[in-house]
């Protein structure tokens, strides 16, 4: 952030979505061995955040904050995304929930509140229904009513909504002016590499980019993505992706030194020029290995707090950043 930071900053971002994040590839029954313990691994997480003094984002879809099916369709929007490709919508899949044993995969109310409640997290949208912006049929209108509704069940809650995480990482300069109209300043945007361009989902999944983001995990593909913040006036904050923390993988456990060797190496690139360093992930993705997945975390976080004893580094959440940027973080 050149002149106007004091400081390197770690930035972390999660998207908390549960179920509603892979509604469209995955059925529930398949995916329950990655929710079995998601609300443990998130309170762990959250301890490890208040060791550390670290400061997070958690971008939440707006279905989470109801507590049982009966409450989330009083609070769904009236006009809906008609995609082309009908199985990118959850709302047939809400219309027909009734199972009461599936609610803990599909709500989170008394979660949200327990983030919330813990020293500097935030809580921001993932988007009411999982939105996907660049999907054919996706319509100025609907991504405004939904963003709406989002908007509305966070404040319900007593949760002021200022940051966005777009799924998929699918945003557009429509998309993003609906957000500002909506009192949305800041966003995460993506890597400029070509692996991580915005796209809709079959573009972004092109077997190429997914091999190619798949090694940048371990070897350097993509460069640091460590950057300066490039404020413009009247404009939503852009604070970019870094890198995706990527779950441990058994078979690919010989290279988990890499991994991690990777992510440090840009972060002290970060502390030392003063830049930013912005590591994403999903809770669910712990859901698996979590152990091995908290103590990889605990081994960065451990290095943050080493680059913020030698370096100052600092951490913030995006609301944080949006705040401060014309003045410098603090």
């Amino acid at each position: 952030m050149g002149a106007m930071s004091e400081s390197g900053v770690f930035t972390v971002s999660l998207d908390f979505e549960f179920y509603w994040g892979v509604h469209d590839k995955r059925t529930l029954a398949s995916f329950k061995p990655s929710l079995g313990n998601i609300r443990s691994v998130i309170e762990e997480t959250l301890a490890l955040f208040e060791q550390y003094e670290v400061h997070a984002t958690w971008a939440t879809v707006g279905f989470l904050f109801s507590a049982n099916p009966d409450e989330l369709r009083e609070s769904l929007p009236q006009i809906r995304p008609r995609y082309a490709h009908q199985e990118y919508s959850p709302y047939d899949y809400v219309a027909q929930l009734k199972d009461p044993n599936d609610n803990e995969f599909l709500f989170a109310k008394n979660l949200i509140k327990k983030i919330a409640e813990t020293p500097n997290q935030e809580i921001a949208t993932h988007t009411m229904s999982h939105l996907y912006l660049l999907e054919d049929g996706v319509e100025p209108d609907d991504v405004h009513a939904d963003l709406s509704a989002a908007i509305q069940v966070a404040a319900e809650s007593g949760i002021k909504i200022t940051s966005i995480v777009f799924p998929r990482n699918q945003f557009s300069e429509e998309g993003l002016e609906i957000c500002k109209s909506l009192g949305i300043n800041c966003y995460r945007g993506n890597q400029s590499f070509f692996a991580y361009n915005s796209l809709d989902n079959a573009a972004y999944n092109n077997p190429i980019r997914k091999l190619t983001r798949l090694l940048d995990c371990y070897v350097n593909l993509s460069g640091s993505n460590t950057y300066s913040l490039q404020p413009e006036n009247n404009e939503m904050l852009n604070v970019p992706a870094s890198f995706f923390l990527r779950p441990y993988s058994k078979k690919l456990q010989f290279l988990e030194g890499f991994r991690s060797r990777r992510l440090k190496s840009a972060m002290t690139k970060a502390a030392k020029k003063k830049e930013i360093f912005h590591l994403w992930w999903h809770p669910h993705n712990f859901g698996l290995n979590s152990q091995k997945n908290l103590q990889f975390l605990e081994g960065i976080l451990k290095h943050y707090r080493a680059l913020s004893m030698k370096h100052g580094m600092a951490s913030r959440t995006m609301s944080e950043l949006s705040s401060n940027y014309t003045g410098g973080v603090s």
